[in-house]
């Protein structure tokens, strides 16, 4: 189980982009010494949440900072980005109809940009956060950028688009939206007392997982036979991601409304990420790695999404690159949790971080960019 980490623990910073929206953003390192050199990572949460979705990967680079084994032992240091879309959180929700994964990943990358990020660095997305990564990578292959690259991209529980065969989402991922649309107007504008916890809570995590949670969450307490009140007591940890005082209904509608009207088939998926990019021929990579992350109980996004995409890119790695098919084991990873929900990163937060920090990103940096 996650910490419980207040928002009064967190200093929040500020960037006014170019267009006037303010985006919140947190930045967190493990450098204790200019002797290494830094992997920058850059972490894309999904659809109506905000960086308190990736609060598992910052205590895990929080750890790392104060691991003596890891400060002695491992060849490079870890910078990560975590940050609010326009519309959520504590960013600011400007004027505009759509926000869709294109003028998201605009504001992504100009965020990047005036960190003074130089040359590469690695995505990890979640769900929506994956359309908004693949767009960042398509703007990125624009020359003007410079030497400013994607050199990988992790993509958790996302699709390609609402509208492909496998990526339209369940009937009850759209029951879901459209119940907490309804309840949340009765909530917030008619001031009625609605209680969405158990709706948000049962829709992202996997019901043994939640099960374990609650429990643990009451086991200070005399364990309440009744569930609602459980639940609530999980949601308390919890509530900084989901529906509490930072979530903004005309965000998340916006976003929605952005996400409904974006396609991108498999074609110009494959294309996208197999593309040989001028920038990475230093790095002797064929192209960008992808890893695919999937939740065989995720009641947000089919399981079919991820598994689509994968066997789409690696059969089009091996006929672009017939010489290294040998390779695409590499290149086009996929990695299954079994039993976890939506949320992946936080329910099996040791295997997910230890997959990120200690095999993806390392593997990448070590053996393609040899």
């Amino acid at each position: 189980m996650i910490n419980d980490h207040s928002m009064g623990d967190v200093i929040n910073k500020k960037m006014i982009l170019k267009n006037g929206t303010v985006l919140n953003y947190q930045v967190w390192s493990t450098k204790t010494s200019n002797r290494k050199p830094i992997v920058r990572i850059l972490f894309i949460c999904g659809w109506a949440t905000n960086w308190w979705w990736w609060i598992s990967q910052v205590e895990k680079i929080e750890q790392l900072q104060n691991d003596p084994h890891f400060q002695n032992s491992s060849a490079f240091d870890y910078e990560i980005v975590v940050y609010d879309h326009r519309g959520c959180g504590q960013s600011s929700d400007p004027n505009g109809l759509l926000y869709g994964p294109k003028l998201l990943a605009e504001e992504t990358v100009e965020l990047v940009q005036k960190l003074r990020w130089n040359g590469g660095f690695h995505i990890v997305c979640q769900s929506m956060g994956g359309l908004i990564g693949k767009e960042v990578i398509q703007i990125l292959q624009q020359e003007h950028y410079g030497d400013l690259h994607v050199e990988s991209i992790a993509i958790q529980n996302s699709f390609q688009s609402m509208w492909s065969l496998h990526g339209f989402p369940q009937l009850t991922t759209i029951l879901f939206a459209f119940k907490m649309g309804i309840m949340n107007v009765l909530k917030n504008i008619f001031h009625f007392k609605i209680n969405t916890v158990h709706l948000i809570l049962e829709q992202m995590f996997s019901n043994d997982w939640l099960h374990l949670e609650t429990y643990k969450s009451a086991r200070h307490h005399h364990f309440d036979q009744n569930k609602m009140r459980n639940l609530e007591r999980c949601h308390e940890v919890f509530q900084h991601m989901f529906f509490g005082k930072e979530f903004h209904l005309r965000g998340a509608i916006k976003q929605l409304l952005g996400m409904v009207f974006y396609h991108m088939n498999a074609n110009t998926l494959s294309n996208l990420i197999l593309k040989p990019q001028h920038t990475l021929e230093h790095n002797r990579l064929l192209c960008i790695p992808i890893l695919f992350i999937a939740s065989k109980r995720d009641k947000m996004v089919r399981f079919s999404n991820s598994v689509s995409m994968f066997e789409t890119i690696r059969s089009a790695f091996c006929k672009r690159y017939p010489y290294f098919a040998h390779l695409a084991k590499d290149y086009v990873q996929f990695h299954v949790f079994e039993k976890a929900g939506h949320i992946s990163n936080v329910e099996h937060q040791h295997e997910f971080n230890r997959l990120i920090f200690e095999e993806w990103i390392p593997f990448i940096e070590i053996n393609l960019k040899r």
